[in-house]
């Protein structure tokens, strides 16, 4: 809703801000079914954000995803940032929550930004979301974890806030190599303050 930070400002000149989009995506080289949206628990803390004003809520989409061996369902969702680890777990649950009542017995798999370690000194191992995802039969896939997920960019800027905050949650699926893959042009210019994460589901269990 706003025209961005200072720092956003120094990239644009127009003094209007017709569009603004944010929210998550999902993509497959095969048709969806029973796609949906899930809207996180949690309050509206971006609406009155002073440089950030956003209209919508954390968000999570999805749908099943048909393939040779079966279906399985394929989640993206971004928690909340400005918050604590407790606030996370709570988001993580209520997604868990709805994921089995909707879709009984078939494997999931959950990626995406969420936000570990924000409010806790960027100690991702603070959030409770996984001891509690795992009691539910989910495994986390992060890659190594000395290898952090974000880096400064064109617009963040803070080299010593570099965090791990991108996973996947895998339940019912055999998930092989994680890999982090940096988010430079062959320049070394960044184009993202995350790195991209992929990991290759081998099968089900």
């Amino acid at each position: 809703m706003g025209l961005g930070s200072d720092t956003e400002r120094e990239f644009c000149e127009d003094e209007f801000n017709a569009k603004g989009f944010h929210g998550n995506a999902l993509m497959a080289a095969v048709p969806f079914s029973r796609p949906f949206m899930l809207r996180l628990w949690g309050e509206r803390l971006w609406f009155t954000d002073g440089e950030q004003p956003r209209l919508g809520e954390r968000c999570a989409i999805g749908a099943v995803i048909e393939t040779e061996a079966g279906p399985f369902v394929a989640v993206s969702t971004h928690l909340e940032s400005a918050t604590t680890a407790v606030y996370r777990e709570r988001q993580v649950k209520e997604l868990i929550d709805a994921l089995d009542e909707t879709f009984p017995g078939l494997p999931v798999m959950i990626g995406g930004d969420l936000n570990t370690g924000n409010h806790a000194g960027g100690d991702f191992e603070a959030e409770g979301l996984f001891a509690m995802s795992a009691i539910r039969g989910f495994t986390r896939h992060g890659g190594p974890l000395d290898v952090m997920t974000t880096r400064p960019s064109l617009i963040t800027r803070w080299p010593e806030r570099a965090m791990k905050l991108d996973w996947f949650l895998s339940r019912g699926l055999k998930i092989g190599e994680t890999t982090i893959i940096p988010s430079l042009d062959e320049t070394g210019r960044p184009l993202s303050d995350h790195d991209l994460i992929t990991c290759v589901i081998e099968g089900f269990e």
